[in-house]
């Protein structure tokens, strides 16, 4: 039954579309696994795939739809060895300009600052640039971002500065603290959208 439902979920999102897609923590079955979206979606939409994480430490994951990057997803697993229960599913474009295949509480991957104030209905927090948690979502600030997905299920966001940032206005969005999204050092750097992650309930 699990696997038809994951079938019926796919069948409907279809090919990329020039809408995003809504994704959000019932989009999949809480309970799948590795092998229930092999079965549901064919082997060559599902590979394993380690992805490089903070301090040097990486991670073994399921990646959905590997060479389609409008629609390509990273599910990490509650149980690593298992490959079971998904803990959380990961939206990250890289420096291609591709069409947009998820929205998540609203927003998709090319939000700028502003439109995600808008989602939140206020200014949020953003962990300092330069270490290996930068970038990040520090808090909504009690906004409409962290209980859009539902009281149990959240999403998380992170920024990536420019390529062609200034040294002196990127030290000042730098190091370990938290910097708030309207701040003048802030929207002078001007950072880009580059993950989305949406929390599964544990």
């Amino acid at each position: 039954m699990r696997q038809i439902l994951i079938a019926a979920l796919f069948i409907s999102v279809g090919p990329a579309a020039a809408e995003p897609q809504k994704l959000d923590c019932s989009t999949f079955p809480a309970d799948a696994s590795h092998e229930s979206l092999v079965a549901a979606l064919g082997k060559d939409n599902v590979a394993i795939e380690s992805i490089p994480g903070a301090e040097g430490q990486d991670t073994e994951t399921t990646v959905l739809y590997p060479k389609d990057r409008t629609r390509r997803l990273a599910i990490f697993w509650k149980d690593e060895e298992a490959k079971q229960g998904i803990g959380a599913i990961l939206v990250r474009q890289d420096d291609k300009a591709d069409p947009v295949g998820w929205k998540i509480g609203g927003l998709d991957i090319t939000a700028t600052l502003a439109d995600v104030e808008k989602a939140n209905g206020k200014p949020f927090q953003i962990t300092g640039f330069g270490w290996d948690y930068g970038g990040y979502s520090g808090g909504w600030n009690g906004g409409k971002l962290e209980t859009v997905l539902g009281p149990d299920c959240h999403v998380s966001l992170r920024f990536t500065l420019p390529d062609d940032v200034k040294s002196g206005v990127a030290a000042k969005v730098s190091g370990e603290s938290q910097f708030p999204s309207n701040g003048a050092a802030m929207r002078a750097a001007k950072p880009r959208l580059t993950e989305i992650t949406i929390g599964f309930p544990e």
